[in-house]
Protein backbone atom coordinates (compact mmCIF):
# COMPACT_ATOMS: atom_id res chain seq x y z
CA UNK A 1 0.00 0.00 0.00
CA UNK A 2 1.79 2.86 -1.05
CA UNK A 3 1.21 5.86 1.89
CA UNK A 4 3.45 8.47 1.79
CA UNK A 5 6.43 6.41 0.42
CA UNK A 6 6.11 3.56 2.16
CA UNK A 7 4.07 0.26 0.73
CA UNK A 8 2.45 -2.50 2.81
CA UNK A 9 3.58 -5.83 1.37
CA UNK A 10 0.26 -7.26 1.40
CA UNK A 11 -3.17 -5.74 1.29
CA UNK A 12 -6.14 -7.65 1.78
CA UNK A 13 -9.67 -6.53 1.60
CA UNK A 14 -12.73 -7.63 2.78
CA UNK A 15 -16.91 -6.10 2.67
CA UNK A 16 -15.30 -2.42 3.45
CA UNK A 17 -12.37 -3.76 5.47
CA UNK A 18 -8.45 -2.85 4.44
CA UNK A 19 -6.37 -4.64 6.16
CA UNK A 20 -2.67 -4.17 5.81
CA UNK A 21 0.51 -6.88 6.70
CA UNK A 22 3.88 -5.70 6.75
CA UNK A 23 6.40 -8.83 5.86
CA UNK A 24 9.75 -8.86 7.99
CA UNK A 25 12.11 -11.69 8.49
CA UNK A 26 13.76 -10.15 11.91
CA UNK A 27 13.08 -6.28 12.96
CA UNK A 28 9.73 -6.91 14.05
CA UNK A 29 10.25 -3.11 16.03
CA UNK A 30 10.87 -1.68 12.44
CA UNK A 31 8.02 -3.62 11.27
CA UNK A 32 5.78 -2.35 14.04
CA UNK A 33 6.43 1.50 13.21
CA UNK A 34 5.28 0.84 9.65
CA UNK A 35 2.37 -1.23 10.60
CA UNK A 36 1.30 1.70 12.99
CA UNK A 37 1.79 3.76 9.91
CA UNK A 38 0.05 1.54 7.14
CA UNK A 39 -3.20 2.43 10.07
CA UNK A 40 -3.59 5.81 8.58
CA UNK A 41 -5.68 3.87 5.71
CA UNK A 42 -6.31 0.72 6.75
CA UNK A 43 -8.67 -0.53 9.19
CA UNK A 44 -6.14 -2.91 10.88
CA UNK A 45 -2.51 -3.56 9.95
CA UNK A 46 -0.54 -6.34 11.13
CA UNK A 47 2.79 -7.45 10.99
CA UNK A 48 3.73 -11.23 9.71
CA UNK A 49 6.61 -12.82 10.39
CA UNK A 50 8.51 -16.40 9.80
CA UNK A 51 7.06 -18.62 12.78
CA UNK A 52 10.80 -18.94 14.54
CA UNK A 53 11.31 -15.54 14.52
CA UNK A 54 7.95 -14.18 16.06
CA UNK A 55 9.08 -14.89 19.86
CA UNK A 56 10.34 -11.80 20.34
CA UNK A 57 7.58 -9.69 19.01
CA UNK A 58 5.40 -11.93 20.92
CA UNK A 59 7.53 -11.62 23.97
CA UNK A 60 6.36 -7.83 23.70
CA UNK A 61 2.58 -8.26 23.07
CA UNK A 62 1.48 -5.85 25.35
CA UNK A 63 3.46 -3.25 23.30
CA UNK A 64 1.86 -4.48 20.14
CA UNK A 65 -1.80 -4.96 21.83
CA UNK A 66 -1.06 -0.63 23.29
CA UNK A 67 -0.83 0.33 19.50
CA UNK A 68 -3.33 -1.92 18.06
CA UNK A 69 -0.87 -4.10 15.74
CA UNK A 70 -1.52 -7.65 15.01
CA UNK A 71 1.16 -10.41 14.97
CA UNK A 72 0.93 -13.39 12.49
CA UNK A 73 3.07 -15.94 12.48
CA UNK A 74 3.65 -17.76 8.77
CA UNK A 75 4.98 -21.44 8.93
CA UNK A 76 7.39 -22.34 6.14
CA UNK A 77 4.53 -23.87 4.25
CA UNK A 78 2.95 -21.41 4.15
CA UNK A 79 -0.16 -21.57 6.65
CA UNK A 80 -0.06 -18.46 8.43
CA UNK A 81 -1.25 -17.98 12.21
CA UNK A 82 -2.66 -15.04 14.14
CA UNK A 83 -0.87 -14.42 17.45
CA UNK A 84 -2.06 -11.10 18.22
CA UNK A 85 -5.49 -10.32 16.57
CA UNK A 86 -5.06 -7.01 15.40
CA UNK A 87 -7.58 -3.95 16.66
CA UNK A 88 -9.83 -1.54 14.69
CA UNK A 89 -7.51 1.30 13.72
CA UNK A 90 -8.41 4.63 15.95
CA UNK A 91 -5.33 6.35 13.74
CA UNK A 92 -7.63 5.52 10.32
CA UNK A 93 -8.45 8.98 8.11
CA UNK A 94 -11.20 7.92 6.05
CA UNK A 95 -10.30 10.14 2.99
CA UNK A 96 -7.18 8.06 2.93
CA UNK A 97 -8.79 4.63 2.96
CA UNK A 98 -11.00 5.98 0.08
CA UNK A 99 -7.95 7.43 -2.12
CA UNK A 100 -6.42 4.03 -1.45
CA UNK A 101 -9.58 2.16 -2.71
CA UNK A 102 -9.70 4.22 -5.72
CA UNK A 103 -6.25 3.56 -7.05
CA UNK A 104 -5.31 7.19 -6.06
CA UNK A 105 -1.93 5.86 -5.06
CA UNK A 106 0.68 4.52 -6.82
CA UNK A 107 4.45 3.47 -5.70
CA UNK A 108 6.87 1.41 -7.46
CA UNK A 109 5.76 -2.19 -6.46
CA UNK A 110 2.61 -3.58 -7.07
CA UNK A 111 0.11 -4.33 -4.34
CA UNK A 112 -0.92 -8.13 -3.37
CA UNK A 113 -4.38 -7.62 -2.97
CA UNK A 114 -5.62 -10.93 -1.25
CA UNK A 115 -9.76 -11.18 -1.22
CA UNK A 116 -10.31 -12.46 2.24
CA UNK A 117 -13.76 -14.68 2.40
CA UNK A 118 -16.49 -13.27 4.34
CA UNK A 119 -16.37 -14.87 8.08
CA UNK A 120 -13.40 -16.54 7.94
CA UNK A 121 -10.75 -14.67 10.28
CA UNK A 122 -7.58 -13.45 9.09
CA UNK A 123 -6.10 -16.48 11.72
CA UNK A 124 -6.25 -19.20 8.69
CA UNK A 125 -4.86 -18.14 5.27
CA UNK A 126 -2.50 -18.75 3.13
CA UNK A 127 0.51 -16.68 2.72
CA UNK A 128 0.44 -15.01 -0.93
CA UNK A 129 3.82 -13.70 -2.21
CA UNK A 130 4.66 -10.55 -2.82
CA UNK A 131 4.71 -9.69 -6.78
Amino acid sequence: MPLHGRIADVLAARDDELVAVELKLEDWREALGQAMHYQLAAHRSYIAMPLHGAAPPLRARSRLERQGVGLLAVHPLGEVRTLVEAKQSTRRLPFLTEHLRHGAFHGPEPITLVPLAAGSGISSATAVPHA
